[in-house]
């Protein structure tokens, strides 16, 4: 909620008291500590950590991408996500086809991140 509200602060307070706990709470590739490593990369992007962002997306990726369909609600998030990332690395050519298909159906969902659609508008029309 405090992401959603646009409370950065809040929320890196809040990641950064429960984080270490997490290896002892969920296994590695256990849908909540995907959940909680999505949030901290969301966090990096907003924060300006674009490299840090993209680093949290592509672990994501690696462990879910075996596990679920490629339209899997939160794959999609992994992907518009690090195209939001690559736009910011200033990494277009590879951001572009992320910012067009996968945070065009991301959005789709009534359960997206209202603040990644948002980024992925402002990369598409910054790079294009």
């Amino acid at each position: 909620m405090l992401l959603r509200a646009g409370r950065w602060q809040d929320a890196a307070a809040v990641f950064g008291e429960i984080t270490p706990s997490v290896p002892a709470l969920w296994p590695a590739g256990h849908q909540q500590r995907n959940t909680l490593v999505l949030h901290l990369a969301s966090l990096a992007l907003a924060q300006g950590r674009p490299s840090e962002a993209l680093a949290y997306f592509d672990s994501t990726r690696r462990l879910m991408a075996p596990l679920v369909p490629p339209t899997y609600p939160l794959l999609i998030n992994v992907e518009c996500g690090r195209g939001v990332a690559l736009a910011r690395l200033g990494r277009m050519s590879e951001a572009q086809p992320l910012l067009t298909d996968a945070c065009t159906r991301y959005r789709r969902y009534g359960i997206h991140f209202p603040p990644l659609v948002r980024w992925a508008r402002e990369a598409l029309a910054a790079g294009g």
